[in-house]
């Protein structure tokens, strides 16, 4: 927690007033970038206009990142 607020530029106190704890941390980021990933993939899938097989890659790549 300590190296996550010194790169936010923050205190350690003000991690914990945000998410309490560090599962709550984690959670709450899985949560973020999951969000994240169902927009893009949504994009991604309802293309009409991209092949299917570019939409796989595409698809793939996103993942993987």
């Amino acid at each position: 927690m300590e190296e996550i607020a010194r790169n936010a530029g923050v205190g350690k106190g003000t991690i914990y007033q945000l998410f309490g704890s560090k599962q709550d941390l984690m959670l709450s980021t899985i949560d973020f970038f999951g969000g994240k990933m169902d927009v893009i993939i949504g994009e991604i899938m309802t293309d009409e206009v991209m092949p299917p097989r570019e939409k796989l890659q595409l698809f793939l790549k996103t993942v993987s990142e």
